[in-house]
């Protein structure tokens, strides 16, 4: 799956990697520094067109300053125009940042260190500005000298460019102690890195090019998507659908939720997991919510009341409890369903009103395949602790949960503007950073749901692996999105535009 997947490292780990790339590949820091600033030149080639463009880079003293001026070396032979400035004296410099400070004065590059905001001005006016000011390395707070060198570049550049990290961004955690830089670009060397998906690394990476500056494969325990449309064609066709099955083929899907009020999320749920190919769809509400469900309920989908399911709940390939249930009214179905009444054997997913308080302990338990659609609120009262205390660290506190359920076959979904996947059974940490206003109403939530199951019901049939339908299920559910809010603007799209979006995203795909 490496065609739609890149590693993330955490600073420690990419370290570590460094250090084993230069014992086992004899790949030297200088080396990597060239091959960043080859490729970063050609990639900036790319993203600007303007033959008059004029590029700035901001250099640091350490290596990732190093990255910058080969960059500018690069992009001088090339014919660009090109000014290096240079933010600390000379005897401040490490020796792979002497080194390529040398050959950028023996080619003839451009460069002077400034000492003011005033300077940064004049030289940097609506230029191209490369920030290869602090990288990974850095620690708050900035000096007073660079936070003016970072507002001022925020405000005179044209487009900005980080190498690796926006100076200012804590590489772990996304934590922006005061201010940094708002990039438009980052260009990731050799692996991804933690704070692009955290805090307020998220709003100041930009979009995130990756530079594979010669460095080896490297499996890592975090991952991010880079290509939903990859990754749903690998998910189709790995998994056909044969033209001459019949419903039983795709699997017996149940949602259960529906409080009085509330059956809209029980009929959304529903109608997305029939629209994403699942043979058979019923949807249950409560007793006294049944003939307003009835009423909303479409035509293709069966309709019961909560109290029919208990005997004959292993005769669903997954079931969905949750969409529009209110109050505690799911924990004696939890109960049932993940005690030794049902026991039930397929996948189970978890969402809104079945994410109480009460549920992770009981999923101890539980052997089979078990998914939760949490946003940021839900997750956090699940384990109990403060969003304060989750935002304080956020990877530490992942960390953790995959450590506490690593004999449990459960996967987190947690829905935010980038949504995390969490896989206990692989100790997995994947990120799929696709952010779109349009998903920002209610609703939205319960046609993701019912995506997930009905491509859970299908998978069950076809024997597939269940964290490949979770990335295909949220690559499917966000590229809806993009299509929907094309088609009516993200103000506009409904939660049922989404499922007819749904359809759309198959065909193509598919085609």
């Amino acid at each position: 799956m490496g065609e739609f997947l890149k590693p993330i490292l955490t600073i420690g780990e990419m370290r570590e990697f460094e250090a084993l790339a230069s014992l086992s590949f004899n790949l030297r820091e200088d080396l990597i520094i060239e091959n960043v600033g080859l490729e970063a030149a050609l990639l900036l080639e790319k993203l600007v067109h303007s033959p008059n463009a004029k590029f700035v880079i901001l250099s640091g003293k350490g290596n990732n300053g190093a990255d910058g001026v080969a960059l500018a070396r690069q992009l001088f032979i090339r014919g660009h125009q090109v000014e290096i400035l240079y933010l600390f004296p000379e005897q401040e410099f490490s020796s792979e940042l002497l080194r390529v400070a040398s050959m950028a004065r023996a080619y003839g590059v451009a460069s002077r260190t400034i000492t003011s905001k005033e300077q940064l001005r004049e030289r940097a006016q609506s230029a191209i500005i490369v920030d290869a000011i602090c990288g990974t390395g850095f620690k708050a707070p900035f000096t007073p000298f660079l936070r003016e060198m970072v507002l001022t570049a925020n405000e005179v550049a044209q487009l900005i460019i980080a190498m690796d990290i926006p100076s200012g961004v804590e590489g772990n955690s996304g934590y922006v102690a005061e201010v940094a830089i708002n990039a438009d670009y980052t260009f990731a060397i050799g692996a991804g890195k933690p704070a692009y998906f955290f805090s307020k690394g998220v709003l100041c990476k930009g979009k995130v090019l990756y530079l594979y500056a010669g460095f080896p494969h490297c499996s890592s325990r975090m991952e991010v998507v880079t290509h939903r449309k990859l990754c749903l064609q690998h998910f189709f066709k790995k998994y056909p659908r044969s033209e001459r099955a019949h419903k039983n083929s795709f699997g017996h899907a149940l949602v259960v939720g529906g409080s009085l009020g509330f059956t809209g999320a029980l009929a959304l749920a529903a109608r997305a997991a029939y629209s994403v190919g699942a043979g058979l769809t019923t949807a249950v509400s409560e007793e006294d919510a049944y003939e307003e469900f009835l009423l909303r309920a479409p035509a293709e989908v069966m309709c019961g009341k909560h109290s029919s399911i208990s005997a004959v709940a292993n005769n669903y390939q997954a079931i969905l409890v949750g969409p529009g249930l209110v109050g505690d009214k799911s924990e004696a179905l939890l109960c049932k369903l993940l005690g030794k009444e049902i026991a039930y054997e397929h996948p189970l997913l978890l969402d809104a009103g079945a994410l109480t308080p009460k549920l992770l302990p009981r999923l101890k338990e539980r052997t089979a395949p078990t998914i939760l659609t949490p946003h940021i609120g839900e997750w956090v009262r699940l384990l109990g602790i403060s969003k304060s205390e989750f935002e304080a660290d956020r990877l530490g506190v992942m960390k953790k949960f995959l450590e506490d359920f690593k004999t449990q076959e459960l996967i987190v979904i947690l829905k935010d503007s980038c949504t995390t996947i969490l896989n206990t059974k692989n100790s997995k940490i994947i990120f799929h950073d696709y952010p779109n206003s349009a998903l920002a109403k209610g609703g939205s939530g319960d046609v993701l749901a019912g995506v997930l199951l009905g491509l859970c019901s299908v998978a069950v049939m076809g024997k597939a692996e269940i964290s490949e339908v979770v990335l295909a299920a949220t690559a499917l559910h966000s590229l809806a999105a993009k299509v929907a809010s094309q088609k009516l603007s993200s103000h506009g799209v409904m939660a049922s535009d989404l499922i007819d979006a749904l359809t759309t995203v198959i065909r193509k795909i598919s085609n």
